[in-house]
């Protein structure tokens, strides 16, 4: 009998959701996304400089996004922080557009996720490579059906038209993505990073490929800002760590209004 009561006990306990933390009604978190291959841990080093540049240690929840739509966290949100970091990863990581667009219909799943448990309502978003085009794809196909509100948006060395070096040449992705530019928000304010260890490309991505998001977003949102980061640190997967990068994103979060 006793042996029993236990298991209810303990399945009654796992039924229950985990806390994940309260976001204050005055806070404003920054969602991070990763790249393709990268994990729940790719923004450690980025969040422990701008923790350092901030002089106090913001809360850190890390949440993935599994194929069949459920979600695990690990860390949590302080009632106290009005600037936690929020990873937000996916099991499926892979490349391509048919993942990219998949990864926007998790990326709702996770808001929805944040909204319920947390009672999330304004954040930034920080997205590296492939995880810029996550979010792209999520604003012109999710964001008008969840009441939230994002403020400020970065991508940093996001493929827009993926290896193509020629403007006027685009992918279905660009393509899409264009069509369906009305559909982002008038108020937001975007900055894109562009890196150039050579004078074409970071070692992965070239320059024009990240400056086809002009296309995209010029002219449908607030303010649209390119910032070109050249020399050591400009290869793909540094370009997080690069102190003028780091630079715009600690004020582009510090400095928004709650």
């Amino acid at each position: 009998m006793s042996i029993i009561c236990l298991l209810l006990i303990l399945a009654k306990k796992a039924s229950q959701p985990t806390k994940i933390g309260h976001i204050r009604r005055n806070a404003v978190p920054t969602i991070l996304i990763p790249g393709s291959s990268a994990g729940p841990h790719r923004f450690d080093s980025l969040v422990k400089d701008l923790n350092h540049h901030d002089h106090r240690q913001h809360s850190l929840l890390r949440l993935t996004v599994h194929q069949d739509n459920t979600i695990t966290h690990t860390g949590s949100i302080s009632r106290r922080d009005n600037r936690p970091f929020v990873v937000i990863s996916f099991t499926n990581n892979h490349d391509g557009y048919r993942n990219i667009r998949l990864q926007a219909r998790w990326l709702r799943t996770a808001l929805d996720y944040l909204k319920r448990r947390s009672d999330l309502h304004t954040f930034n978003v920080v997205g590296h490579s492939n995880g810029g085009l996550v979010f792209t794809d999520y604003l012109e196909h999710y964001y008008q059906q969840q009441r939230v509100d994002v403020s400020k948006f970065m991508f940093i060395g996001s493929p827009f038209n993926f290896n193509n070096t020629v403007q006027n040449q685009h992918t279905t992705m660009l393509e899409t993505f264009i069509q369906h530019q009305n559909r982002l928000p008038h108020n937001l304010i975007v900055f894109g990073v562009l890196g150039a260890q050579s004078y074409s490309c970071d070692g992965r991505v070239p320059v024009q490929s990240v400056d086809a998001s002009r296309q995209v977003f010029q002219n449908h949102v607030q303010l649209f800002n390119e910032l070109l980061v050249t020399g050591k640190n400009a290869q793909h997967s540094d370009l997080v760590r690069k102190v003028d990068v780091e630079g715009v994103i600690h004020n582009m979060i510090m400095y928004t209004a709650s």
